[in-house]
């Protein structure tokens, strides 16, 4: 039987970000392989870039500190934005394949946020609680590194609220107050939320489980 046509929707978006989930966890994994590159080159004192001036061991501690966690954030928020337009694309999407009045732009909502609402108030789609739950958490790590410098203020309650929830990923440091800090495992850990997140989708509102 071949499938509906919201069916095909689900089928195909979920595909469009398995690849390219897939193809942004090797490009993490290239930069890690890189990060470490540039540290034990910037260790050894016998390499060109050995630490030999003041200005040395302020690039060390770029290396070893900042410029990791920078491109880390850089990577899972590029990662995020293409979770998120793939969201809005299918949207569309699912409103032509159900020829719904109601558009994604019709909602009041801004982001992951809106395209949730979307697919669950009009598309009558099903969504995973517990994927759902992962994704928002994301959704909400994403804003402090765009919205707030990664900085995580003590008297604001959202931060800590989301402090508390990070202790279930080991991949992530969220201090009580300060920078949040991106381990090198991270990405492939977002990522992985994310795909599950479509899986989830297909699983839930296809007869075509992954």
């Amino acid at each position: 039987m071949s499938p509906t046509d919201q069916e095909q929707v689900i089928l195909t978006y979920s595909a469009v970000f398995d690849y390219l989930a897939r193809h942004l966890q090797d490009y993490g994994a290239i930069m890690e392989r890189y990060i470490e590159d540039e540290r034990l080159a910037q260790s050894d004192p016998y390499s060109p870039i050995g630490i030999i001036s003041t200005k040395d061991v302020d690039r060390s501690w770029g290396l070893y500190s900042f410029y990791p966690i920078v491109l880390r954030e850089s990577l899972f928020v590029a990662s995020f934005s293409q979770f998120e337009s793939t969201l809005n694309s299918m949207c569309e999407e699912i409103r032509k394949a159900g020829r719904l009045s109601i558009s994604l732009a019709d909602l009041k909502d801004r982001g992951v946020t809106r395209a949730r609402n979307y697919l669950v108030k009009v598309g009558k789609i099903q969504l995973d609680k517990g994927s759902t739950d992962k994704v928002t958490f994301l959704n909400q790590l994403r804003n402090v590194i765009v919205h707030n410098d990664s900085q995580i203020s003590p008297d604001n309650g959202d931060h800590t609220n989301l402090r508390n929830k990070s202790s279930s990923w080991p991949s992530l440091t969220i201090p009580p107050a300060g920078r949040i800090f991106i381990k090198p495992e991270f990405t492939k850990d977002a990522l992985d939320v994310l795909r599950t997140f479509f899986d989830d989708l297909r699983r839930l509102n296809t007869r075509y489980a992954p």
